[in-house]
């Protein structure tokens, strides 16, 4: 069994760190200002009267999940951890929709959307278990189900949906395409000048969203002791991907689409607008992800903690403890046969000849092994 992985701390410690960035802004004459309480869409929907509280709960939830992981066992843990993300997420939705949940970043997903939703939380909180758990085949079919779904909404053309706009899956000349192809022809659509580094993250990005569902499916063909290092595998492809979504925003919102930074030549870079640019973005961007993550972590753990519970099969006494059965003795009618390989038994003490034994005299078993003819 591979040692427990330590991610529930990192993303308690991002989450704390993410809903405590305030609104930044800055100028030259007055330099840095931050606003702590500036609301945000998620925020408002508490209300007026909470709005400037509800602002602080993701740095709230990310301080109590430092402390579950670190004081609770796996279960309790585990529970808590999608109690405090799936909850505050809930309760937004309810109230707001999904859009402002999520900060704007999306529109409301369509149904289809769905399937790809369901197979990427199902992949990531099974591929995690697998990973750090005994090797189950349960958890391996769960993996390759989740796969299979995520591969199904890649290859299945349709038109452009929310989800296709979140992943970046857009072209404007191939609309009705397979969507992961829409992906590849966006190369040609950036504009001229781009950095090659934008070039080179968006096709990491794009070769990783392709080889996480197909290295799904190949967890469950892999024997019993290669299973966790398979699933670890899709897991770390799957953890880049949603890495990459969550840092894209925030860099293009600092350096903007082509990567580049729009200075004019023989002026010296000013990066206090880029850290502003950065910090507002990712303060939106970062929590309601993070509160999400939080939970299918939290389940994953919970499903680690049941899928390492052996109970053991009652026997026949255990059931009817009253009960006893006779012995019945063992009886063979052929000849013992010895093992093969087994040690050749003793040699039999021949028997002691008649009428030839002295008076006081005790034979050892020793005379009968060194010598078998003296008496």
């Amino acid at each position: 069994m591979n040692p427990e992985r330590q991610s529930k701390y990192a993303l308690a410690f991002c989450l704390l760190l993410a809903g405590a960035i305030p609104q930044l802004a800055w100028t030259a004459d007055d330099g840095f200002s931050a606003n702590f309480v500036q609301g945000t869409p998620s925020s408002a929907a508490f209300g007026p009267e909470m709005s400037k509280a509800a602002v602080f709960f993701p740095a709230v939830a990310g301080l109590l999940a430092l402390f579950l992981a670190g004081s609770m066992p796996r279960w309790l843990r585990g529970l808590g951890f999608v109690g405090l993300g799936a909850g505050l997420l809930w309760y937004v939705v309810n109230r707001a929709g999904v859009p402002t949940a999520f900060n704007g970043q999306f529109a409301t997903f369509a149904r289809i959307d769905m399937l790809l939703l369901a197979g990427m939380a199902l992949a990531f909180i099974a591929a995690r278990a697998q990973a750090d758990s005994i090797p189950s085949i349960f958890l391996s079919l769960l993996v390759a189900v989740g796969g299979l779904a995520v591969l199904a909404w890649f290859v299945v053309p349709r038109g452009v949906t929310a989800a296709d706009t979140w992943l970046g899956l857009t072209s404007k000349d191939q609309a009705n395409t397979i969507p992961i192809v829409r992906g590849f022809l966006r190369n040609g659509e950036f504009s001229a000048g781009t950095h090659p580094a934008r070039y080179v993250w968006w096709n990491l990005y794009l070769g990783a969203l392709v080889l996480f569902p197909l290295l799904c499916l190949r967890v469950p063909t892999r024997r019993r002791e290669l299973r966790d290092g398979a699933a670890d595998k899709a897991y770390g492809m799957l953890v880049f991907v949603l890495l990459s979504l969550a840092l894209m925003p925030v860099v293009v919102a600092a350096l903007g689409e082509q990567f580049k930074l729009n200075t004019p030549e023989g002026e010296p870079v000013v990066w206090q607008p880029l850290l502003v640019a950065a910090a507002n973005s990712a303060r939106l961007v970062f929590p309601p992800l993070l509160l999400a993550g939080l939970a299918l972590v939290g389940t994953s753990d919970f499903l680690k903690s049941v899928s390492a519970v052996r109970v053991a099969r009652p026997g026949l006494r255990m059931r009817f403890p009253r009960l006893r059965l006779p012995r019945l003795p063992k009886i063979s009618v052929l000849p013992a046969v010895p093992k093969r390989g087994a040690a050749a038994p003793p040699p039999q003490i021949p028997a002691e000849p008649v009428g030839t034994r002295r008076p006081a005299r005790v034979r050892m078993m020793t005379d009968a092994y060194g010598n078998p003819q003296r008496v």
